[in-house]
């Protein structure tokens, strides 16, 4: 990566976490994410910095809540608030967040390696936020309403009879293995372009419902993306054949290459890999690509031309309007 690059992604940085967020922004966060500021002495005058960086909030019509951490924090300090009833599927990308909900501590940790959680409460609750200093904190929080998913579960299969049982249990926080593309899909909401609330909205919840999907069908016991009935030895090979996508998404990844490399026939590889995740092998190719040339752009100050490159596109004319069609902004407008 040349000099220039380098620096381009050196300052994206300094930009991303220059945004000073003290205990108004943070009371204001949790009054639209439908909680109530518990009234108690101040820690500190109400405009000190507590964290710096980006942190929203976004209420989407789908019934959910999708909150958005991207902060350093500054210094050390306790964040408190009554939060309704609510479920929330969580992805922390890195750093560790600490509390409590009422006499219940939790620690959510993205320190070793991006980690999902789950974790549902039943009644209103005393919610404490630890703040830790320097501690780097990138994580996405997705929320239903409580009493809306139970209402979606009254008459759950067989199959869902194991989320049934975690979203009654209060206060019980479970792991779920995030796919690579989940980890994709929160990291382009963490960091999401700026465009008109329309587009913004609907773009955080596009990938907010495919993460909570995932996260609510890894729980219930079903292999990650995958709904549909199928033998365990086709599960196997489904699993099999995105794992190999994912480690290998800047080869030349041919339908012909695939089969020869997995032992299926392509015939197999296209229908397995159709029924379970809706799309065919060659589209899940070409958005993985474009995904991965997004996040260079934004991270590492790639140019558009260089990002064309790595999706595997010669003109850039095409990458763009690919890029565009497939996230709704230009590539220009990610680089800034």
């Amino acid at each position: 990566m040349s000099h220039h690059a380098k620096a381009h992604g050196r300052r994206n940085l300094r930009q991303r976490y220059h945004q000073d967020i003290d205990q108004n922004a943070l009371d204001l966060l949790a009054r639209s994410a439908r909680g109530r500021v518990e009234p108690r002495a101040k820690l500190g005058a109400s405009d000190d910095v507590i964290l710096r960086g980006r942190l929203t909030n976004n209420v989407c019509r789908s019934n959910l809540n999708v909150h958005v951490t991207d902060a350093v924090e500054v210094k050390d300090y306790v964040a408190a608030a009554i939060v309704s009833p609510h479920v929330t599927v969580s992805l922390v990308l890195a750093g560790s967040v600490r509390g409590r909900f009422d006499e219940v501590p939790f620690e959510l940790d993205g320190q070793a390696k991006p980690t999902g959680y789950f974790w549902s409460v039943t009644k209103p609750a005393r919610f404490e936020r630890t703040i830790v200093k320097d501690m780097l904190v990138r994580k996405v929080n997705i929320s239903a309403n409580h009493d809306w998913l139970m209402e979606q579960l009254a008459d759950a299969s067989p199959t869902d009879q194991r989320l049934l049982e975690l979203v009654r249990q209060n206060l019980k926080f479970t792991r779920w293995a995030p796919s690579k593309r989940a980890i994709s899909l929160a990291e382009q909401i963490l960091t999401a372009p700026r465009c008109s609330p329309l587009i913004q909205n609907l773009y955080m919840e596009s990938r907010a419902l495919e993460i909570f999907s995932e996260a609510l069908v890894s729980l219930a016991g079903d292999p990650v993306g995958h709904v549909i009935e199928t033998s365990t030895a086709d599960q196997w090979k489904v699993q099999r054949i995105r794992g190999f996508i994912e480690d290998h998404w800047n080869d030349d990844l041919t339908l012909a290459f695939l089969s020869k490399e997995l032992g299926m026939s392509t015939g197999s590889l296209q229908k397995l890999f159709k029924a379970a995740y809706g799309t065919t092998i060659i589209d899940y190719i070409r958005e993985l690509r474009l995904t991965k040339a997004r996040e260079a752009m934004d991270r590492d100050g790639m140019t558009i031309s260089q990002a064309a490159h790595l999706a595997g596109y010669g003109n850039a004319a095409n990458f763009s309007t690919a890029f565009k069609r497939l996230f709704g902004v230009s590539p220009s407008a990610v680089r800034g």
